[in-house]
């Protein structure tokens, strides 16, 4: 990571490092001769930090805003032509990506977090009772489970489309691998449990 990195992109990296097992390095300046070098991060070197945890989360948040947005102008786009019965590959690519990229945000806005809940020893009761950050875990958990049936889905479908030649191999593997990296993350959302208990996402349920 660069000297000039910003806090923000610093940790995203390092919660993508981590989940995929790659070491992350720091580039720091020699006072001494002013040489490069780099120095390997640590759980230790990236400690928690709440004001940088609360600006990273809503970070995440402005992106999974503008992945939904994407997500719902290019689902229009692709319903539309199916409307008109002149199916548009692209318009199919565009939706896998949007959802891609909105699982993907809002898997790491979870792992932040769960981060933020436990070092700063927030109560289940005061994540219960606050109407909007259960609204968004449920509007997260909604979609994931959207995203899970869908994509299985399309896989079907898929076939079809390249049996009846209404797509190419090439945007078959495409999508195909698009939908492997949707299920990928669906699969990681279900591993990671909000706030690290099941039964805070029951109790709110209840309530």
């Amino acid at each position: 990571m660069g000297l000039n990195l910003d806090d923000m992109c610093k940790q995203l990296l390092w919660d993508v490092c981590q989940e995929t097992g790659i070491d992350c390095y720091q580039l720091v300046i020699n006072p001494n001769d002013y040489q490069l070098r780099r120095e390997k991060l640590t759980e230790e070197s990236m400690a928690f930090d709440e004001s940088k945890e609360i600006a990273y989360i809503n970070l995440l948040v402005e992106h999974i805003l503008s992945a939904s947005k994407k997500l719902s102008d290019n689902s229009r786009i692709f319903i539309e032509s199916v409307e008109k019965n002149s199916f548009e590959i692209n318009a199919m690519i565009n939706v896998l990506t949007s959802a891609l990229d909105f699982l993907s945000d809002a898997y790491f806005l979870k792992a932040s977090f769960n981060r933020y809940c436990k070092n700063m020893s927030v109560q289940e009761n005061e994540i219960i009772d606050n109407q909007e950050i259960t609204s968004a875990i449920f509007s997260i958990n909604d979609f994931v489970s959207i995203a899970q049936c869908g994509s299985e889905s399309i896989e079907t479908g898929l076939i079809n489309l390249l049996m009846t030649r209404k797509i190419s191999k090439a945007d078959y593997n495409t999508a195909k691998k698009l939908l492997a990296n949707i299920l990928e993350l669906v699969d990681k959302h279900l591993e990671l449990k909000w706030f690290d208990n099941e039964q805070l996402i029951i109790a709110s349920k209840n309530n």
